[in-house]
């Protein structure tokens, strides 16, 4: 099948290179860095001027519903993935809160929903570029981390370990994607030392920005990576990566004082130099969302401006519940939470299809580690995630991942074939 956009030499008839160009445009003004306005904001006013997130926003929804009128029957993942969003959008205005708050934090889920379905018939075009995108920033941040170990500014919030991309929990919402999509082009393109090179400098940069979450996600990762647990037929459920996953959050946050006994988990806090209190969740943010969850269990609060989080929590920089499914019934209640696993299953369900393919082993995998590591972090949740919605959402689309991939690799062949007769 051809897609509707993009065609052999590029969307509308333009070469391959513009039309990587404008994607590459389009992302860079989706995903600025955080530190950019304090390092250089000459800087930031050449590459990441005033209103460029709003115009690409406005080019992608303008193309996205283009795209959807093109084709005869609306995409049943499309559909299903867009329910989340929007019904945290629905909940919000009937609680009266400001729209805004939930177009800060969910118009990423939406935008990368949308481009997702302008590229859905060159995926790898925008995993490519993508991938370009985030390893330069990731490079860019490694160096001023060499350079500045305790950081190189003080933030609004924290007076340290702010660098390139911002604090240092800002990471993982460039360094997960990007492994992701290394790691699924080196399957494909049989060419691993590109993967190799970023998964070090992802592990290097990691450790040495003290980010206690994401290192035991990489950890995780290279565990996966060298031993091929990926080929374990028991590993490539996504049932039971969601089994696990509720578990921890349980354990976590119901029953913290007895992981706290466990000699174990006090040399992991000494290591990654934490408390009890794991950053005051445990303590403070945790059971102030518990308490505000029971107060409307059913349909939540909505979604409220990062100042209202802080001012709730009584602490500035606390702007969410810093767990993934706290947070969701916190904005939607019972309702809200029951869509959001309800997607999470539909996604398991279509990797399950596609079980044995190489993409669905890779993106079932990350699907594991992004909830799982969204246990002390809201993961998906504001305006800098948006390549982790894309990946989310990616995991939905291997067998088309497969099949491009497979036929980009066969018409590259083909066309090395017929190089070699002319010669």
């Amino acid at each position: 099948m051809k897609s509707m956009i993009y065609r052999t030499k590029g969307a509308l008839g333009m070469p391959a290179a513009v039309v990587d160009f404008i994607l590459f445009i389009l992302v860079s003004q989706l995903m600025k860095p955080q530190g950019i306005s304090v390092i250089s904001p000459s800087l930031q006013k050449i590459l990441w001027p005033q209103f460029g997130n709003e115009i690409a926003y406005i080019f992608i929804v303008a193309a996205g519903f283009l795209a959807l009128s093109m084709r005869r029957k609306c995409d049943q993942a499309f559909l299903v993935a867009l329910c989340f969003p929007l019904v945290s959008g629905l909940l919000t205005v009937i609680r009266g809160l400001s729209v805004f708050g939930w177009l800060r934090n969910y118009s990423s889920a939406i935008i990368a929903l949308l481009i997702l379905q302008i590229c859905k018939y060159d995926l790898i075009r925008l995993i490519r570029v993508l991938r370009v995108y985030l390893e330069i920033l990731i490079i860019i941040n490694l160096i001023y981390i060499i350079l500045y170990p305790t950081g190189a500014y003080e933030g609004d919030v924290y007076s340290y370990y702010n660098w390139f991309l911002g604090y240092k929990s800002s990471l993982q919402c460039y360094m997960v994607p990007c492994i992701c999509l290394e790691w699924l082009d080196s399957c494909y393109s049989k060419k691993s030392i590109r993967f190799i090179t970023m998964l070090f400098i992802g592990v290097t940069e990691t450790i040495l920005s003290h980010n206690a979450m994401l290192s035991m996600g990489m950890i995780i990762l290279t565990l996966f990576i060298v031993f091929r647990l990926y080929e374990l037929k028991p590993l490539r459920s996504g049932y039971l990566y969601i089994v696990i996953v509720i578990l921890v959050n349980v354990i976590f946050v119901f029953f913290i004082a007895l992981l706290g006994k466990l000699s174990i988990f006090q040399a992991l806090l000494d290591i990654f130099n934490k408390t009890m209190t794991l950053s005051s969740r445990a303590s403070v943010i945790w059971p102030k969302t518990l308490q505000m969850i029971a107060d409307n269990p059913v349909f939540g609060h909505g979604v409220y401006l990062a100042k209202s989080y802080d001012r709730i929590f009584g602490k500035a920089g606390f702007s969410h519940a810093h767990n993934q499914f706290l947070q969701v019934l916190l904005d939607g209640g019972v309702f809200l939470l029951v869509i959001f696993f309800g997607w999470l299953l539909y996604v398991c369900r279509r990797l399950g299809r596609n079980k044995d393919l190489r993409s669905s082993k890779i993106f079932v995998f990350f699907l594991f580690e992004i909830l799982l590591m969204a246990t002390v972090e809201v993961y998906i949740f504001g305006p800098t995630y948006f390549a982790t919605w894309l990946v989310l959402y990616l995991s939905m689309y291997t067998y088309d991942i497969d099949r491009q991939y497979r036929s980009a690799l066969m018409n590259s062949s083909n066309l090395l074939n017929d190089q070699l007769r002319r010669e």
